[in-house]
Formats: structure tokens, C-alpha cells, sequence
């Protein structure tokens, strides 16, 4: 089932409710569980995914056509006046983050995972929060 922009920034919003929940859970000097690393890492590779999906989706309503690499989408977002630039330069950012998360690239592990979760969360907010101005 595919889901309307307007679901998939609802599923955003409470991914990262969820992620910033179990991050306050940690005390700042503790690691996380493997399992709770394991949820770190699954939430934050899910927003940033849904962050594409959703700038896909405002790209293509706006008449936009899609990029050729998925990081590419958050400058075309910032050409339109939808985010602005440092957010479309985090979001860049991010998308390398998620590439690394997906293939395993070994730059995240217990010690590391939390601190890639707290530096991201502001971007993914304010993304969303730029996003939703443009969906119905």
C-alpha cells in the first residue's frame, strides 16, 4: 500500500517521537543494548528514508521531475523554496547516513549509534516541519 504524503509525515512524526523517546531513556554516559542500538539505528534509517520518499512526492506534485540520486532531492527541494539550504545540506548529509546504515559500512555500533541519532534529529524536524507547509 502506498502511503499519501500526508501519511507518510504522520509515520515521520512518530518515528522520530519514537527515536527521541528511547534516546532520553539513555543516560548520556550509558550505551545503548545491541537491541536497543538495533532500534537506534532501524528508526533513524526509517525517517531518513521517509524524508526521500516524502521530497519525491512534493517533487513530483510541484511538476518536478525525481533526481537520479535520492540526496539530489533535497537541493531541488531548496531550488523551490520548500527548505531551506542548511536543512537541504543536513538532509544531504543524512542520506549518506542512511546509505551506511543500509550496507553496514561498520560506522555504527553501540558507542556511535546514539550520538549520529541526537545530531540528526533537529535536521529530520526541521525538514518535516518545512514539508508539511506544501501537502495537503
Amino acid at each position: 500500500m502506498r502511503l499519501t504524503p500526508r501519511e507518510l509525515l504522520s509515520r515521520l512524526i512518530e518515528i522520530l517521537d519514537d527515536l527521541e523517546a528511547e534516546l532520553s531513556s539513555l543516560g548520556s554516559a550509558e550505551l545503548p543494548s545491541s537491541r536497543q542500538s538495533a532500534a537506534l539505528e532501524r528508526w533513524l534509517q526509517l525517517s531518513i528514508q521517509i524524508c526521500i520518499d516524502l521530497g519525491d512526492r512534493v517533487l513530483a506534485a510541484a511538476g518536478t521531475d525525481e533526481p537520479n540520486r535520492s540526496r539530489d532531492i533535497f537541493s531541488a527541494l531548496q531550488r523551490l523554496n520548500i527548505i531551506p539550504g542548511p536543512v537541504a545540506r543536513g538532509m544531504e548529509r543524512l542520506s549518506d547516513v542512511r546509505n551506511a546504515l543500509v550496507h553496514e559500512y561498520g560506522e555504527f555500533h553501540p558507542a556511535t549509534t546514539p550520538g549520529h541519532a541526537r545530531s540528526a534529529l533537529p535536521i529530520l524536524r526541521e525538514y518535516a516541519a518545512a514539508v508539511s507547509g506544501t501537502i495537503d
